[in-house]
């Protein structure tokens, strides 16, 4: 179910993003087309890339694709996060003068696949090192504003935060989370990124071709 699902997200965004439209004149909107990089996401050993296509003078949908890995591994604990995110944005210009420009409304849905890996070693495993291991799926639905401004009609930067409402669609632990409970460990479950009430935000440099 969950790969249909996406499947026809894809293909939806496909058909719009190749679609021809009349309603801008080429001579002073010549790019329609921008890549752009989160640039805040590092910082969360996340690479975040979209692809935002203009094809209407205040209507836009952007395709975003997200990869996650973070590691920490030392001689008492080892711990990774893995996994990826495939966002679809259709996006509002406040502006009916100035294309790519000014504040945005943007209604936005998401796909988000991780795996946690973690171990726990104290008193209340007697001392033993418990791995444990979970994958965590879930789709989100949400609305961010936000503005953008560009320079030279080459390059641009845009800001935006938003909330989020996820819906899990996968979880699971190993071992299991009975097994867990007995050791004092908070499994995540209820991760925001696909579980529950959440934020969305970042900034973003981009190039218009």
């Amino acid at each position: 179910m969950k790969k249909t699902i996406l499947f026809f997200i894809l293909c939806f965004s496909a058909m719009l993003g190749s679609a021809q439209t009349n309603n801008y004149n080429y001579k002073e909107w010549p790019k329609t087309k921008a890549i752009k990089i989160n640039i805040l996401s590092g910082f969360a050993g996340t690479l975040n890339l979209s692809y935002e296509y203009l094809f209407a003078q205040q209507w836009s949908i952007q395709n975003g694709i997200s990869y996650t890995q973070l590691n920490f591994d030392n001689s008492r604990r080892q711990l990774g996060l893995n996994g990826f995110q495939y966002t679809l944005d259709f996006r509002k210009y406040k502006s009916i003068k100035t294309a790519w420009n000014g504040r945005y409304n943007q209604y936005f849905v998401r796909f988000a696949a991780y795996t946690y890996k973690d171990n726990k070693q104290d008193s209340s495993t007697q001392n033993k090192i418990i791995n444990y291991k979970e994958n965590l799926q879930g789709i989100s639905i949400g609305y961010a504003w936000g503005y953008q401004k560009t320079y030279r009609n080459k390059f641009l930067i845009d800001a935006f935060i938003g909330m989020q409402l996820s819906v899990p669609t996968y979880y699971s632990c190993s071992p299991s989370q009975e097994i867990l409970k007995d050791y004092k460990i908070k499994t995540n479950e209820e991760n925001l990124a696909t579980n529950g009430i959440g934020f969305r935000g970042g900034i973003k440099f981009g190039y218009l071709f």
